[in-house]
């Protein structure tokens, strides 16, 4: 499972239907992010807690609540990993019994080597990976403030907008 549905944790369901999971499930709050997940390569879409227990849980929102409901989704034994930034100073509420006793596994990943660039690098250029569909929205350089407010308030599902500077 994927906590999240920004770009993300979009990225990330992308990367691990690489894997070929049995189910990969993003876990989030906006229902128009359902299909671009889907299109990514997940096979289902949660706004609730429903779906789980899972082997593998990766939280790819970075606010404490996710963090929270990653812990609550992984299955006795699992593995959460934490890649989501929510800034200095920010916790999360967690019964850590639960940690104990589920026997859970948590780990955090923010660099990257030469050698994971080198590995993404190949799978661009292979086709393996394809982020366009991560691209929601264009504007022209000169429709900026319009660009703006669809990151602000825009409706339907939203990846990354890009200004075209060529147009």
């Amino acid at each position: 499972a994927v906590v999240g549905d920004g770009t993300l944790a979009l990225i990330t369901a992308h990367l691990l239907r690489l894997y070929s999971p049995a189910e990969l499930i993003v876990c989030g709050q906006r229902p128009a992010q359902a299909a671009l997940a889907l299109e990514l390569g997940a096979t289902g879409f949660a706004l609730d807690d429903a779906a789980g227990p899972f082997d593998l849980v990766i939280e790819a929102a970075g606010t404490p609540g996710a963090v929270e409901r990653a812990l609550g989704l992984a299955r006795r034994g699992g593995r959460v990993v934490l890649i989501g930034l929510a800034g200095n100073d920010v916790t999360a509420r967690f019964r850590i019994d639960d940690v104990i006793n589920n026997d859970l596994l948590i780990s955090a990943s923010f660099a990257y080597t030469s050698a994971a660039w080198a590995e993404v690098t190949a799978l661009l250029r292979s086709g393996q990976i394809n982020p366009a569909p991560l691209i929601t929205h264009r504007f022209p350089l000169e429709a900026y403030a319009d660009a703006y407010q669809v990151l602000r308030h825009g409706d339907g599902p939203r990846g990354k907008v890009m200004l075209d500077i060529g147009a």
